[in-house]
């Protein structure tokens, strides 16, 4: 036993004993803590039932909630009527039928190398230096070949210099040697076309009135199929003296291309985004267009071929005055070196040997190498100069041939410091190709599909996009282009009321509103002939709900709505069912009317404005009174749980003041206890001795 300390007690009377004790504390803990635990017991019972209660509740109120917010009726469900399109509509967007023609699907730029085919993914690209150049987006990229790079290794190349805006590809397409080099642009649309070749980009384009001048005033110098230079006088267009530089760039672009039109040796030369339906029409090689923002010329020839501009009025309509794009040069890198230098290589079949000044800068060793190079390759048809900007040698072949950089020496120590030479020089040994060569000869370019907008009618209005996605034409709408229409055909996206979420929310509502109605029934139910009663039996926080629940329920509104007209009805016992066919097809038929009763409306009485409540709305009130706390008051069933704890907790103190006072009793008695035994025990011991000295006379008589 828990009492005393003493494990001797009842040893001296043999009555004073802890089974003594421990059936009195029984008795005393029966009288005073059992009530207290039945009412623990009710009380966590109650708290248990009313928590399962109020989530019923609960459920129901978010259904109504929902019926009864303006947002709900905002929700929009999307169709489409027909193929060739997707579609995603937001809240909100008003309700109606779009048509849809697509008459062309945004594509991105694609190009295969058709010159060059491979074994494998390892095979050497090309045993000569050179360059694979190309305009894409604002930006001109140069991606260096080095001679035994892998074609791996160069589809790489393409796609690290260009930050994988152009994207470099091995595909293997199948024959005797499979892999091929592909070429593309990441994105689509005319602004993502990729122009290999020769590059013409001119500067913005001056706002205002062009002034239509004629003879002089601008001039285009571009070759022909047979080589031949051809120069086209530009008249100039007529543009107003508001025209901003966009109207004045797309002038000027247009006039370029009619000119380019009318002269019969380049007409078929012009590449025309709208007819693009053969690989001819793909690469036709001169190209006239603005740059993605619209506001200066791009001029192209795929063919790496010459392009001059010049003309009185080039320089203020955006290009240089005396403009010509080449790309059949070779260019080394820096000259970097100080001082003296001892130069000896081959330029083909043609020593260059030099040894420059002591006290010669970077700049002024890379002029006399390159003045060393053209004395000596005069008859080559290779020539030298220096940028200055960076101290590089550029070589150029007058016939754009190959030029084969060679090491001198006839034994290993020549052969090395001729070898150190060429990079002092800033070049390197091995065959030189110049862009335009390569292009031509070792990439063989091929426009397999070409960058373009999408473009589509919406509801009869032509329209186009850089990609295939649109979601700017109205605020909350998303349409995806998916493929194109024939001629007559086209799609319809329905954009209508999302009913069904609608319907679906009703139907939870009344199963909830079953649910807590069932569970009311059962937690305030008697039985007059058993006595059974229900854990909340006469307990009003919780007996009045179904009353404040039906006085909803028979709700009418102005109109003489109810929730009947929707196939709502009540049965006997107090829960609902609904005609599920009459419920959604009213809610289709009539989505107004029913978001006004639902929900509620604005009207009109005497002259005054005022709101009404729908009956969601009316259910969603009454059942914040009962869960929701409010500023000013506490929601009835709130309370009443508040309640039960409070009164859980007093309880639970009660007994705790009880069992004190009983542990203090018992052990203030088992220590009685033992003092009346140790001194029954006294007595008994004394009596006993007693008991033997008369026994001891008795026996001696």
């Amino acid at each position: 036993m828990a009492i005393g300390t003493m494990s001797s007690l009842g040893l001296g009377s043999g009555v004073l004993t802890y089974d003594v004790i421990d059936k009195l504390r029984k008795a005393d803990e029966d009288a005073r803590l059992k009530p207290i635990d039945k009412k623990v017991e009710r009380n966590t019972e109650k708290q248990t039932e009313l928590s399962g209660l109020m989530t019923l509740l609960s459920t129901m109120k978010n259904s109504a909630a929902y019926l009864s917010d303006t947002s709900s009726y905002l929700e929009r469900d999307t169709s489409v009527i027909g193929d060739g399109i997707s579609a995603i509509s937001g809240a909100g967007l008003i309700e109606q039928d779009i048509k849809i023609e697509v008459e062309r699907l945004a594509k991105n730029d694609v190009y295969e190398v058709s010159g060059k085919r491979f074994n494998s993914r390892e095979d050497v690209f090309s045993l000569k230096n050179s360059n694979i150049s190309f305009y894409h987006n604002n930006t001109f990229y140069t991606v260096p070949v080095k001679s035994g790079a892998t074609l791996e290794e160069v589809s790489q190349s393409i796609t690290d210099e260009t930050n994988g805006a152009v994207l470099g590809s091995v595909m293997k397409v199948g024959g005797d040697k499979p892999y091929q080099l592909m070429i593309s642009s990441k994105e689509k649309g005319d602004d993502n076309k990729i122009y290999f070749g020769n590059t013409s980009l001119s500067n913005a384009i001056n706002s205002g009135s062009l002034g239509g001048e004629s003879r002089g005033a601008l001039n285009v110098t571009l070759k022909n199929q047979d080589g031949e230079d051809i120069t086209l006088d530009i008249k100039l267009p007529e543009t107003k003296e508001h025209s901003t530089t966009i109207d004045n760039a797309t002038a000027l672009r247009d006039a370029l291309r009619d000119a380019i039109k009318k002269e019969p040796t380049l007409k078929d030369m012009l590449f025309d985004r709208d007819n693009i339906d053969t690989q001819d029409d793909r690469n036709r090689p001169i190209k006239i267009d603005l740059n993605s923002d619209g506001t200066r010329i791009v001029i192209n020839d795929s063919r790496g071929e010459d392009i001059k501009v010049g003309g009185s009025q080039a320089s203020s309509l955006g290009f240089s005055e005396k403009l010509e794009t080449k790309s059949d040069t070779v260019v080394g890198s820096s000259v970097t070196t100080y001082g003296k230098m001892k130069i000896d290589f081959s330029i083909g079949d043609i020593s260059i040997k030099l040894t420059t000044n002591q006290k010669n800068t970077p700049l002024e060793n890379a002029q006399d190498i390159a003045d060393a190079i053209n004395k000596s390759t005069k008859k080559s048809n290779v020539t030298a100069s220096v940028n200055s900007d960076n101290n590089s040698i550029i070589l150029t072949h007058s016939k754009g041939e190959d030029i084969n950089i060679i090491v001198n020496g006839s034994n290993d120590k020549q052969k090395f410091e001729s070898a150190a030479s060429i990079e002092a020089a800033g070049l390197k040994s091995g065959t030189y190709s110049s862009e335009k060569r390569f292009l031509q000869n070792e990439l063989d370019v091929d426009n397999i599909q070409v960058a373009v907008d999408s473009k589509f009618k919406y509801n009869d209005i032509s329209m186009t996009r850089s990609g295939n996605y649109v979601d700017d034409i109205v605020s909350g709408l998303s349409i995806t282009l998916e493929r194109t229409h024939k001629e007559g055909d086209s799609a319809t996206i329905r954009v209508a009321q999302n009913t069904d979420k609608l319907i679906e929310e009703v139907e939870g509502f009344i199963e909830g509103y079953n649910e807590a109605i069932s569970s009311l029934a059962q937690l305030t139910r008697y039985d007059e002939d058993t006595g059974v009663a229900g854990i909340f039996q006469g307990e009003s926080n919780v007996t009045s709900i179904r009353g404040s629940l039906n006085s909803v329920l028979f709700f009418s509104d102005a109109q003489g709505r109810s929730l009947i007209n929707y196939g709502v009805y009540l049965n006997e016992d107090g829960t609902l069912e609904y005609d599920s066919d009459k419920l959604a097809s009213k809610i289709k038929a009539e989505p107004e009317s029913t978001k006004d009763f639902f929900k509620g409306y604005s009207g009109t009485i005497n002259g005054k404005d005022s709101e009404f409540d729908g009956v969601f709305t009316k259910f969603t009130t009454q059942l914040e009174s009962l869960l929701v706390d409010k500023e000013g008051g506490k929601a009835s069933l709130k309370s009443y749980e508040t309640s039960l704890e409070n009164e859980l907790d007093k309880l639970r103190d009660e007994r705790s003041s009880a069992l004190k006072i009983i542990e203090s009793r018992y052990e203030i008695m088992a220590m009685r206890f033992a003092s009346y035994d140790a001194i029954i025990g006294q007595i008994n011991s004394n009596f006993q001795a007693l008991q033997m000295q008369i026994d001891a006379m008795a026996g001696s008589k």
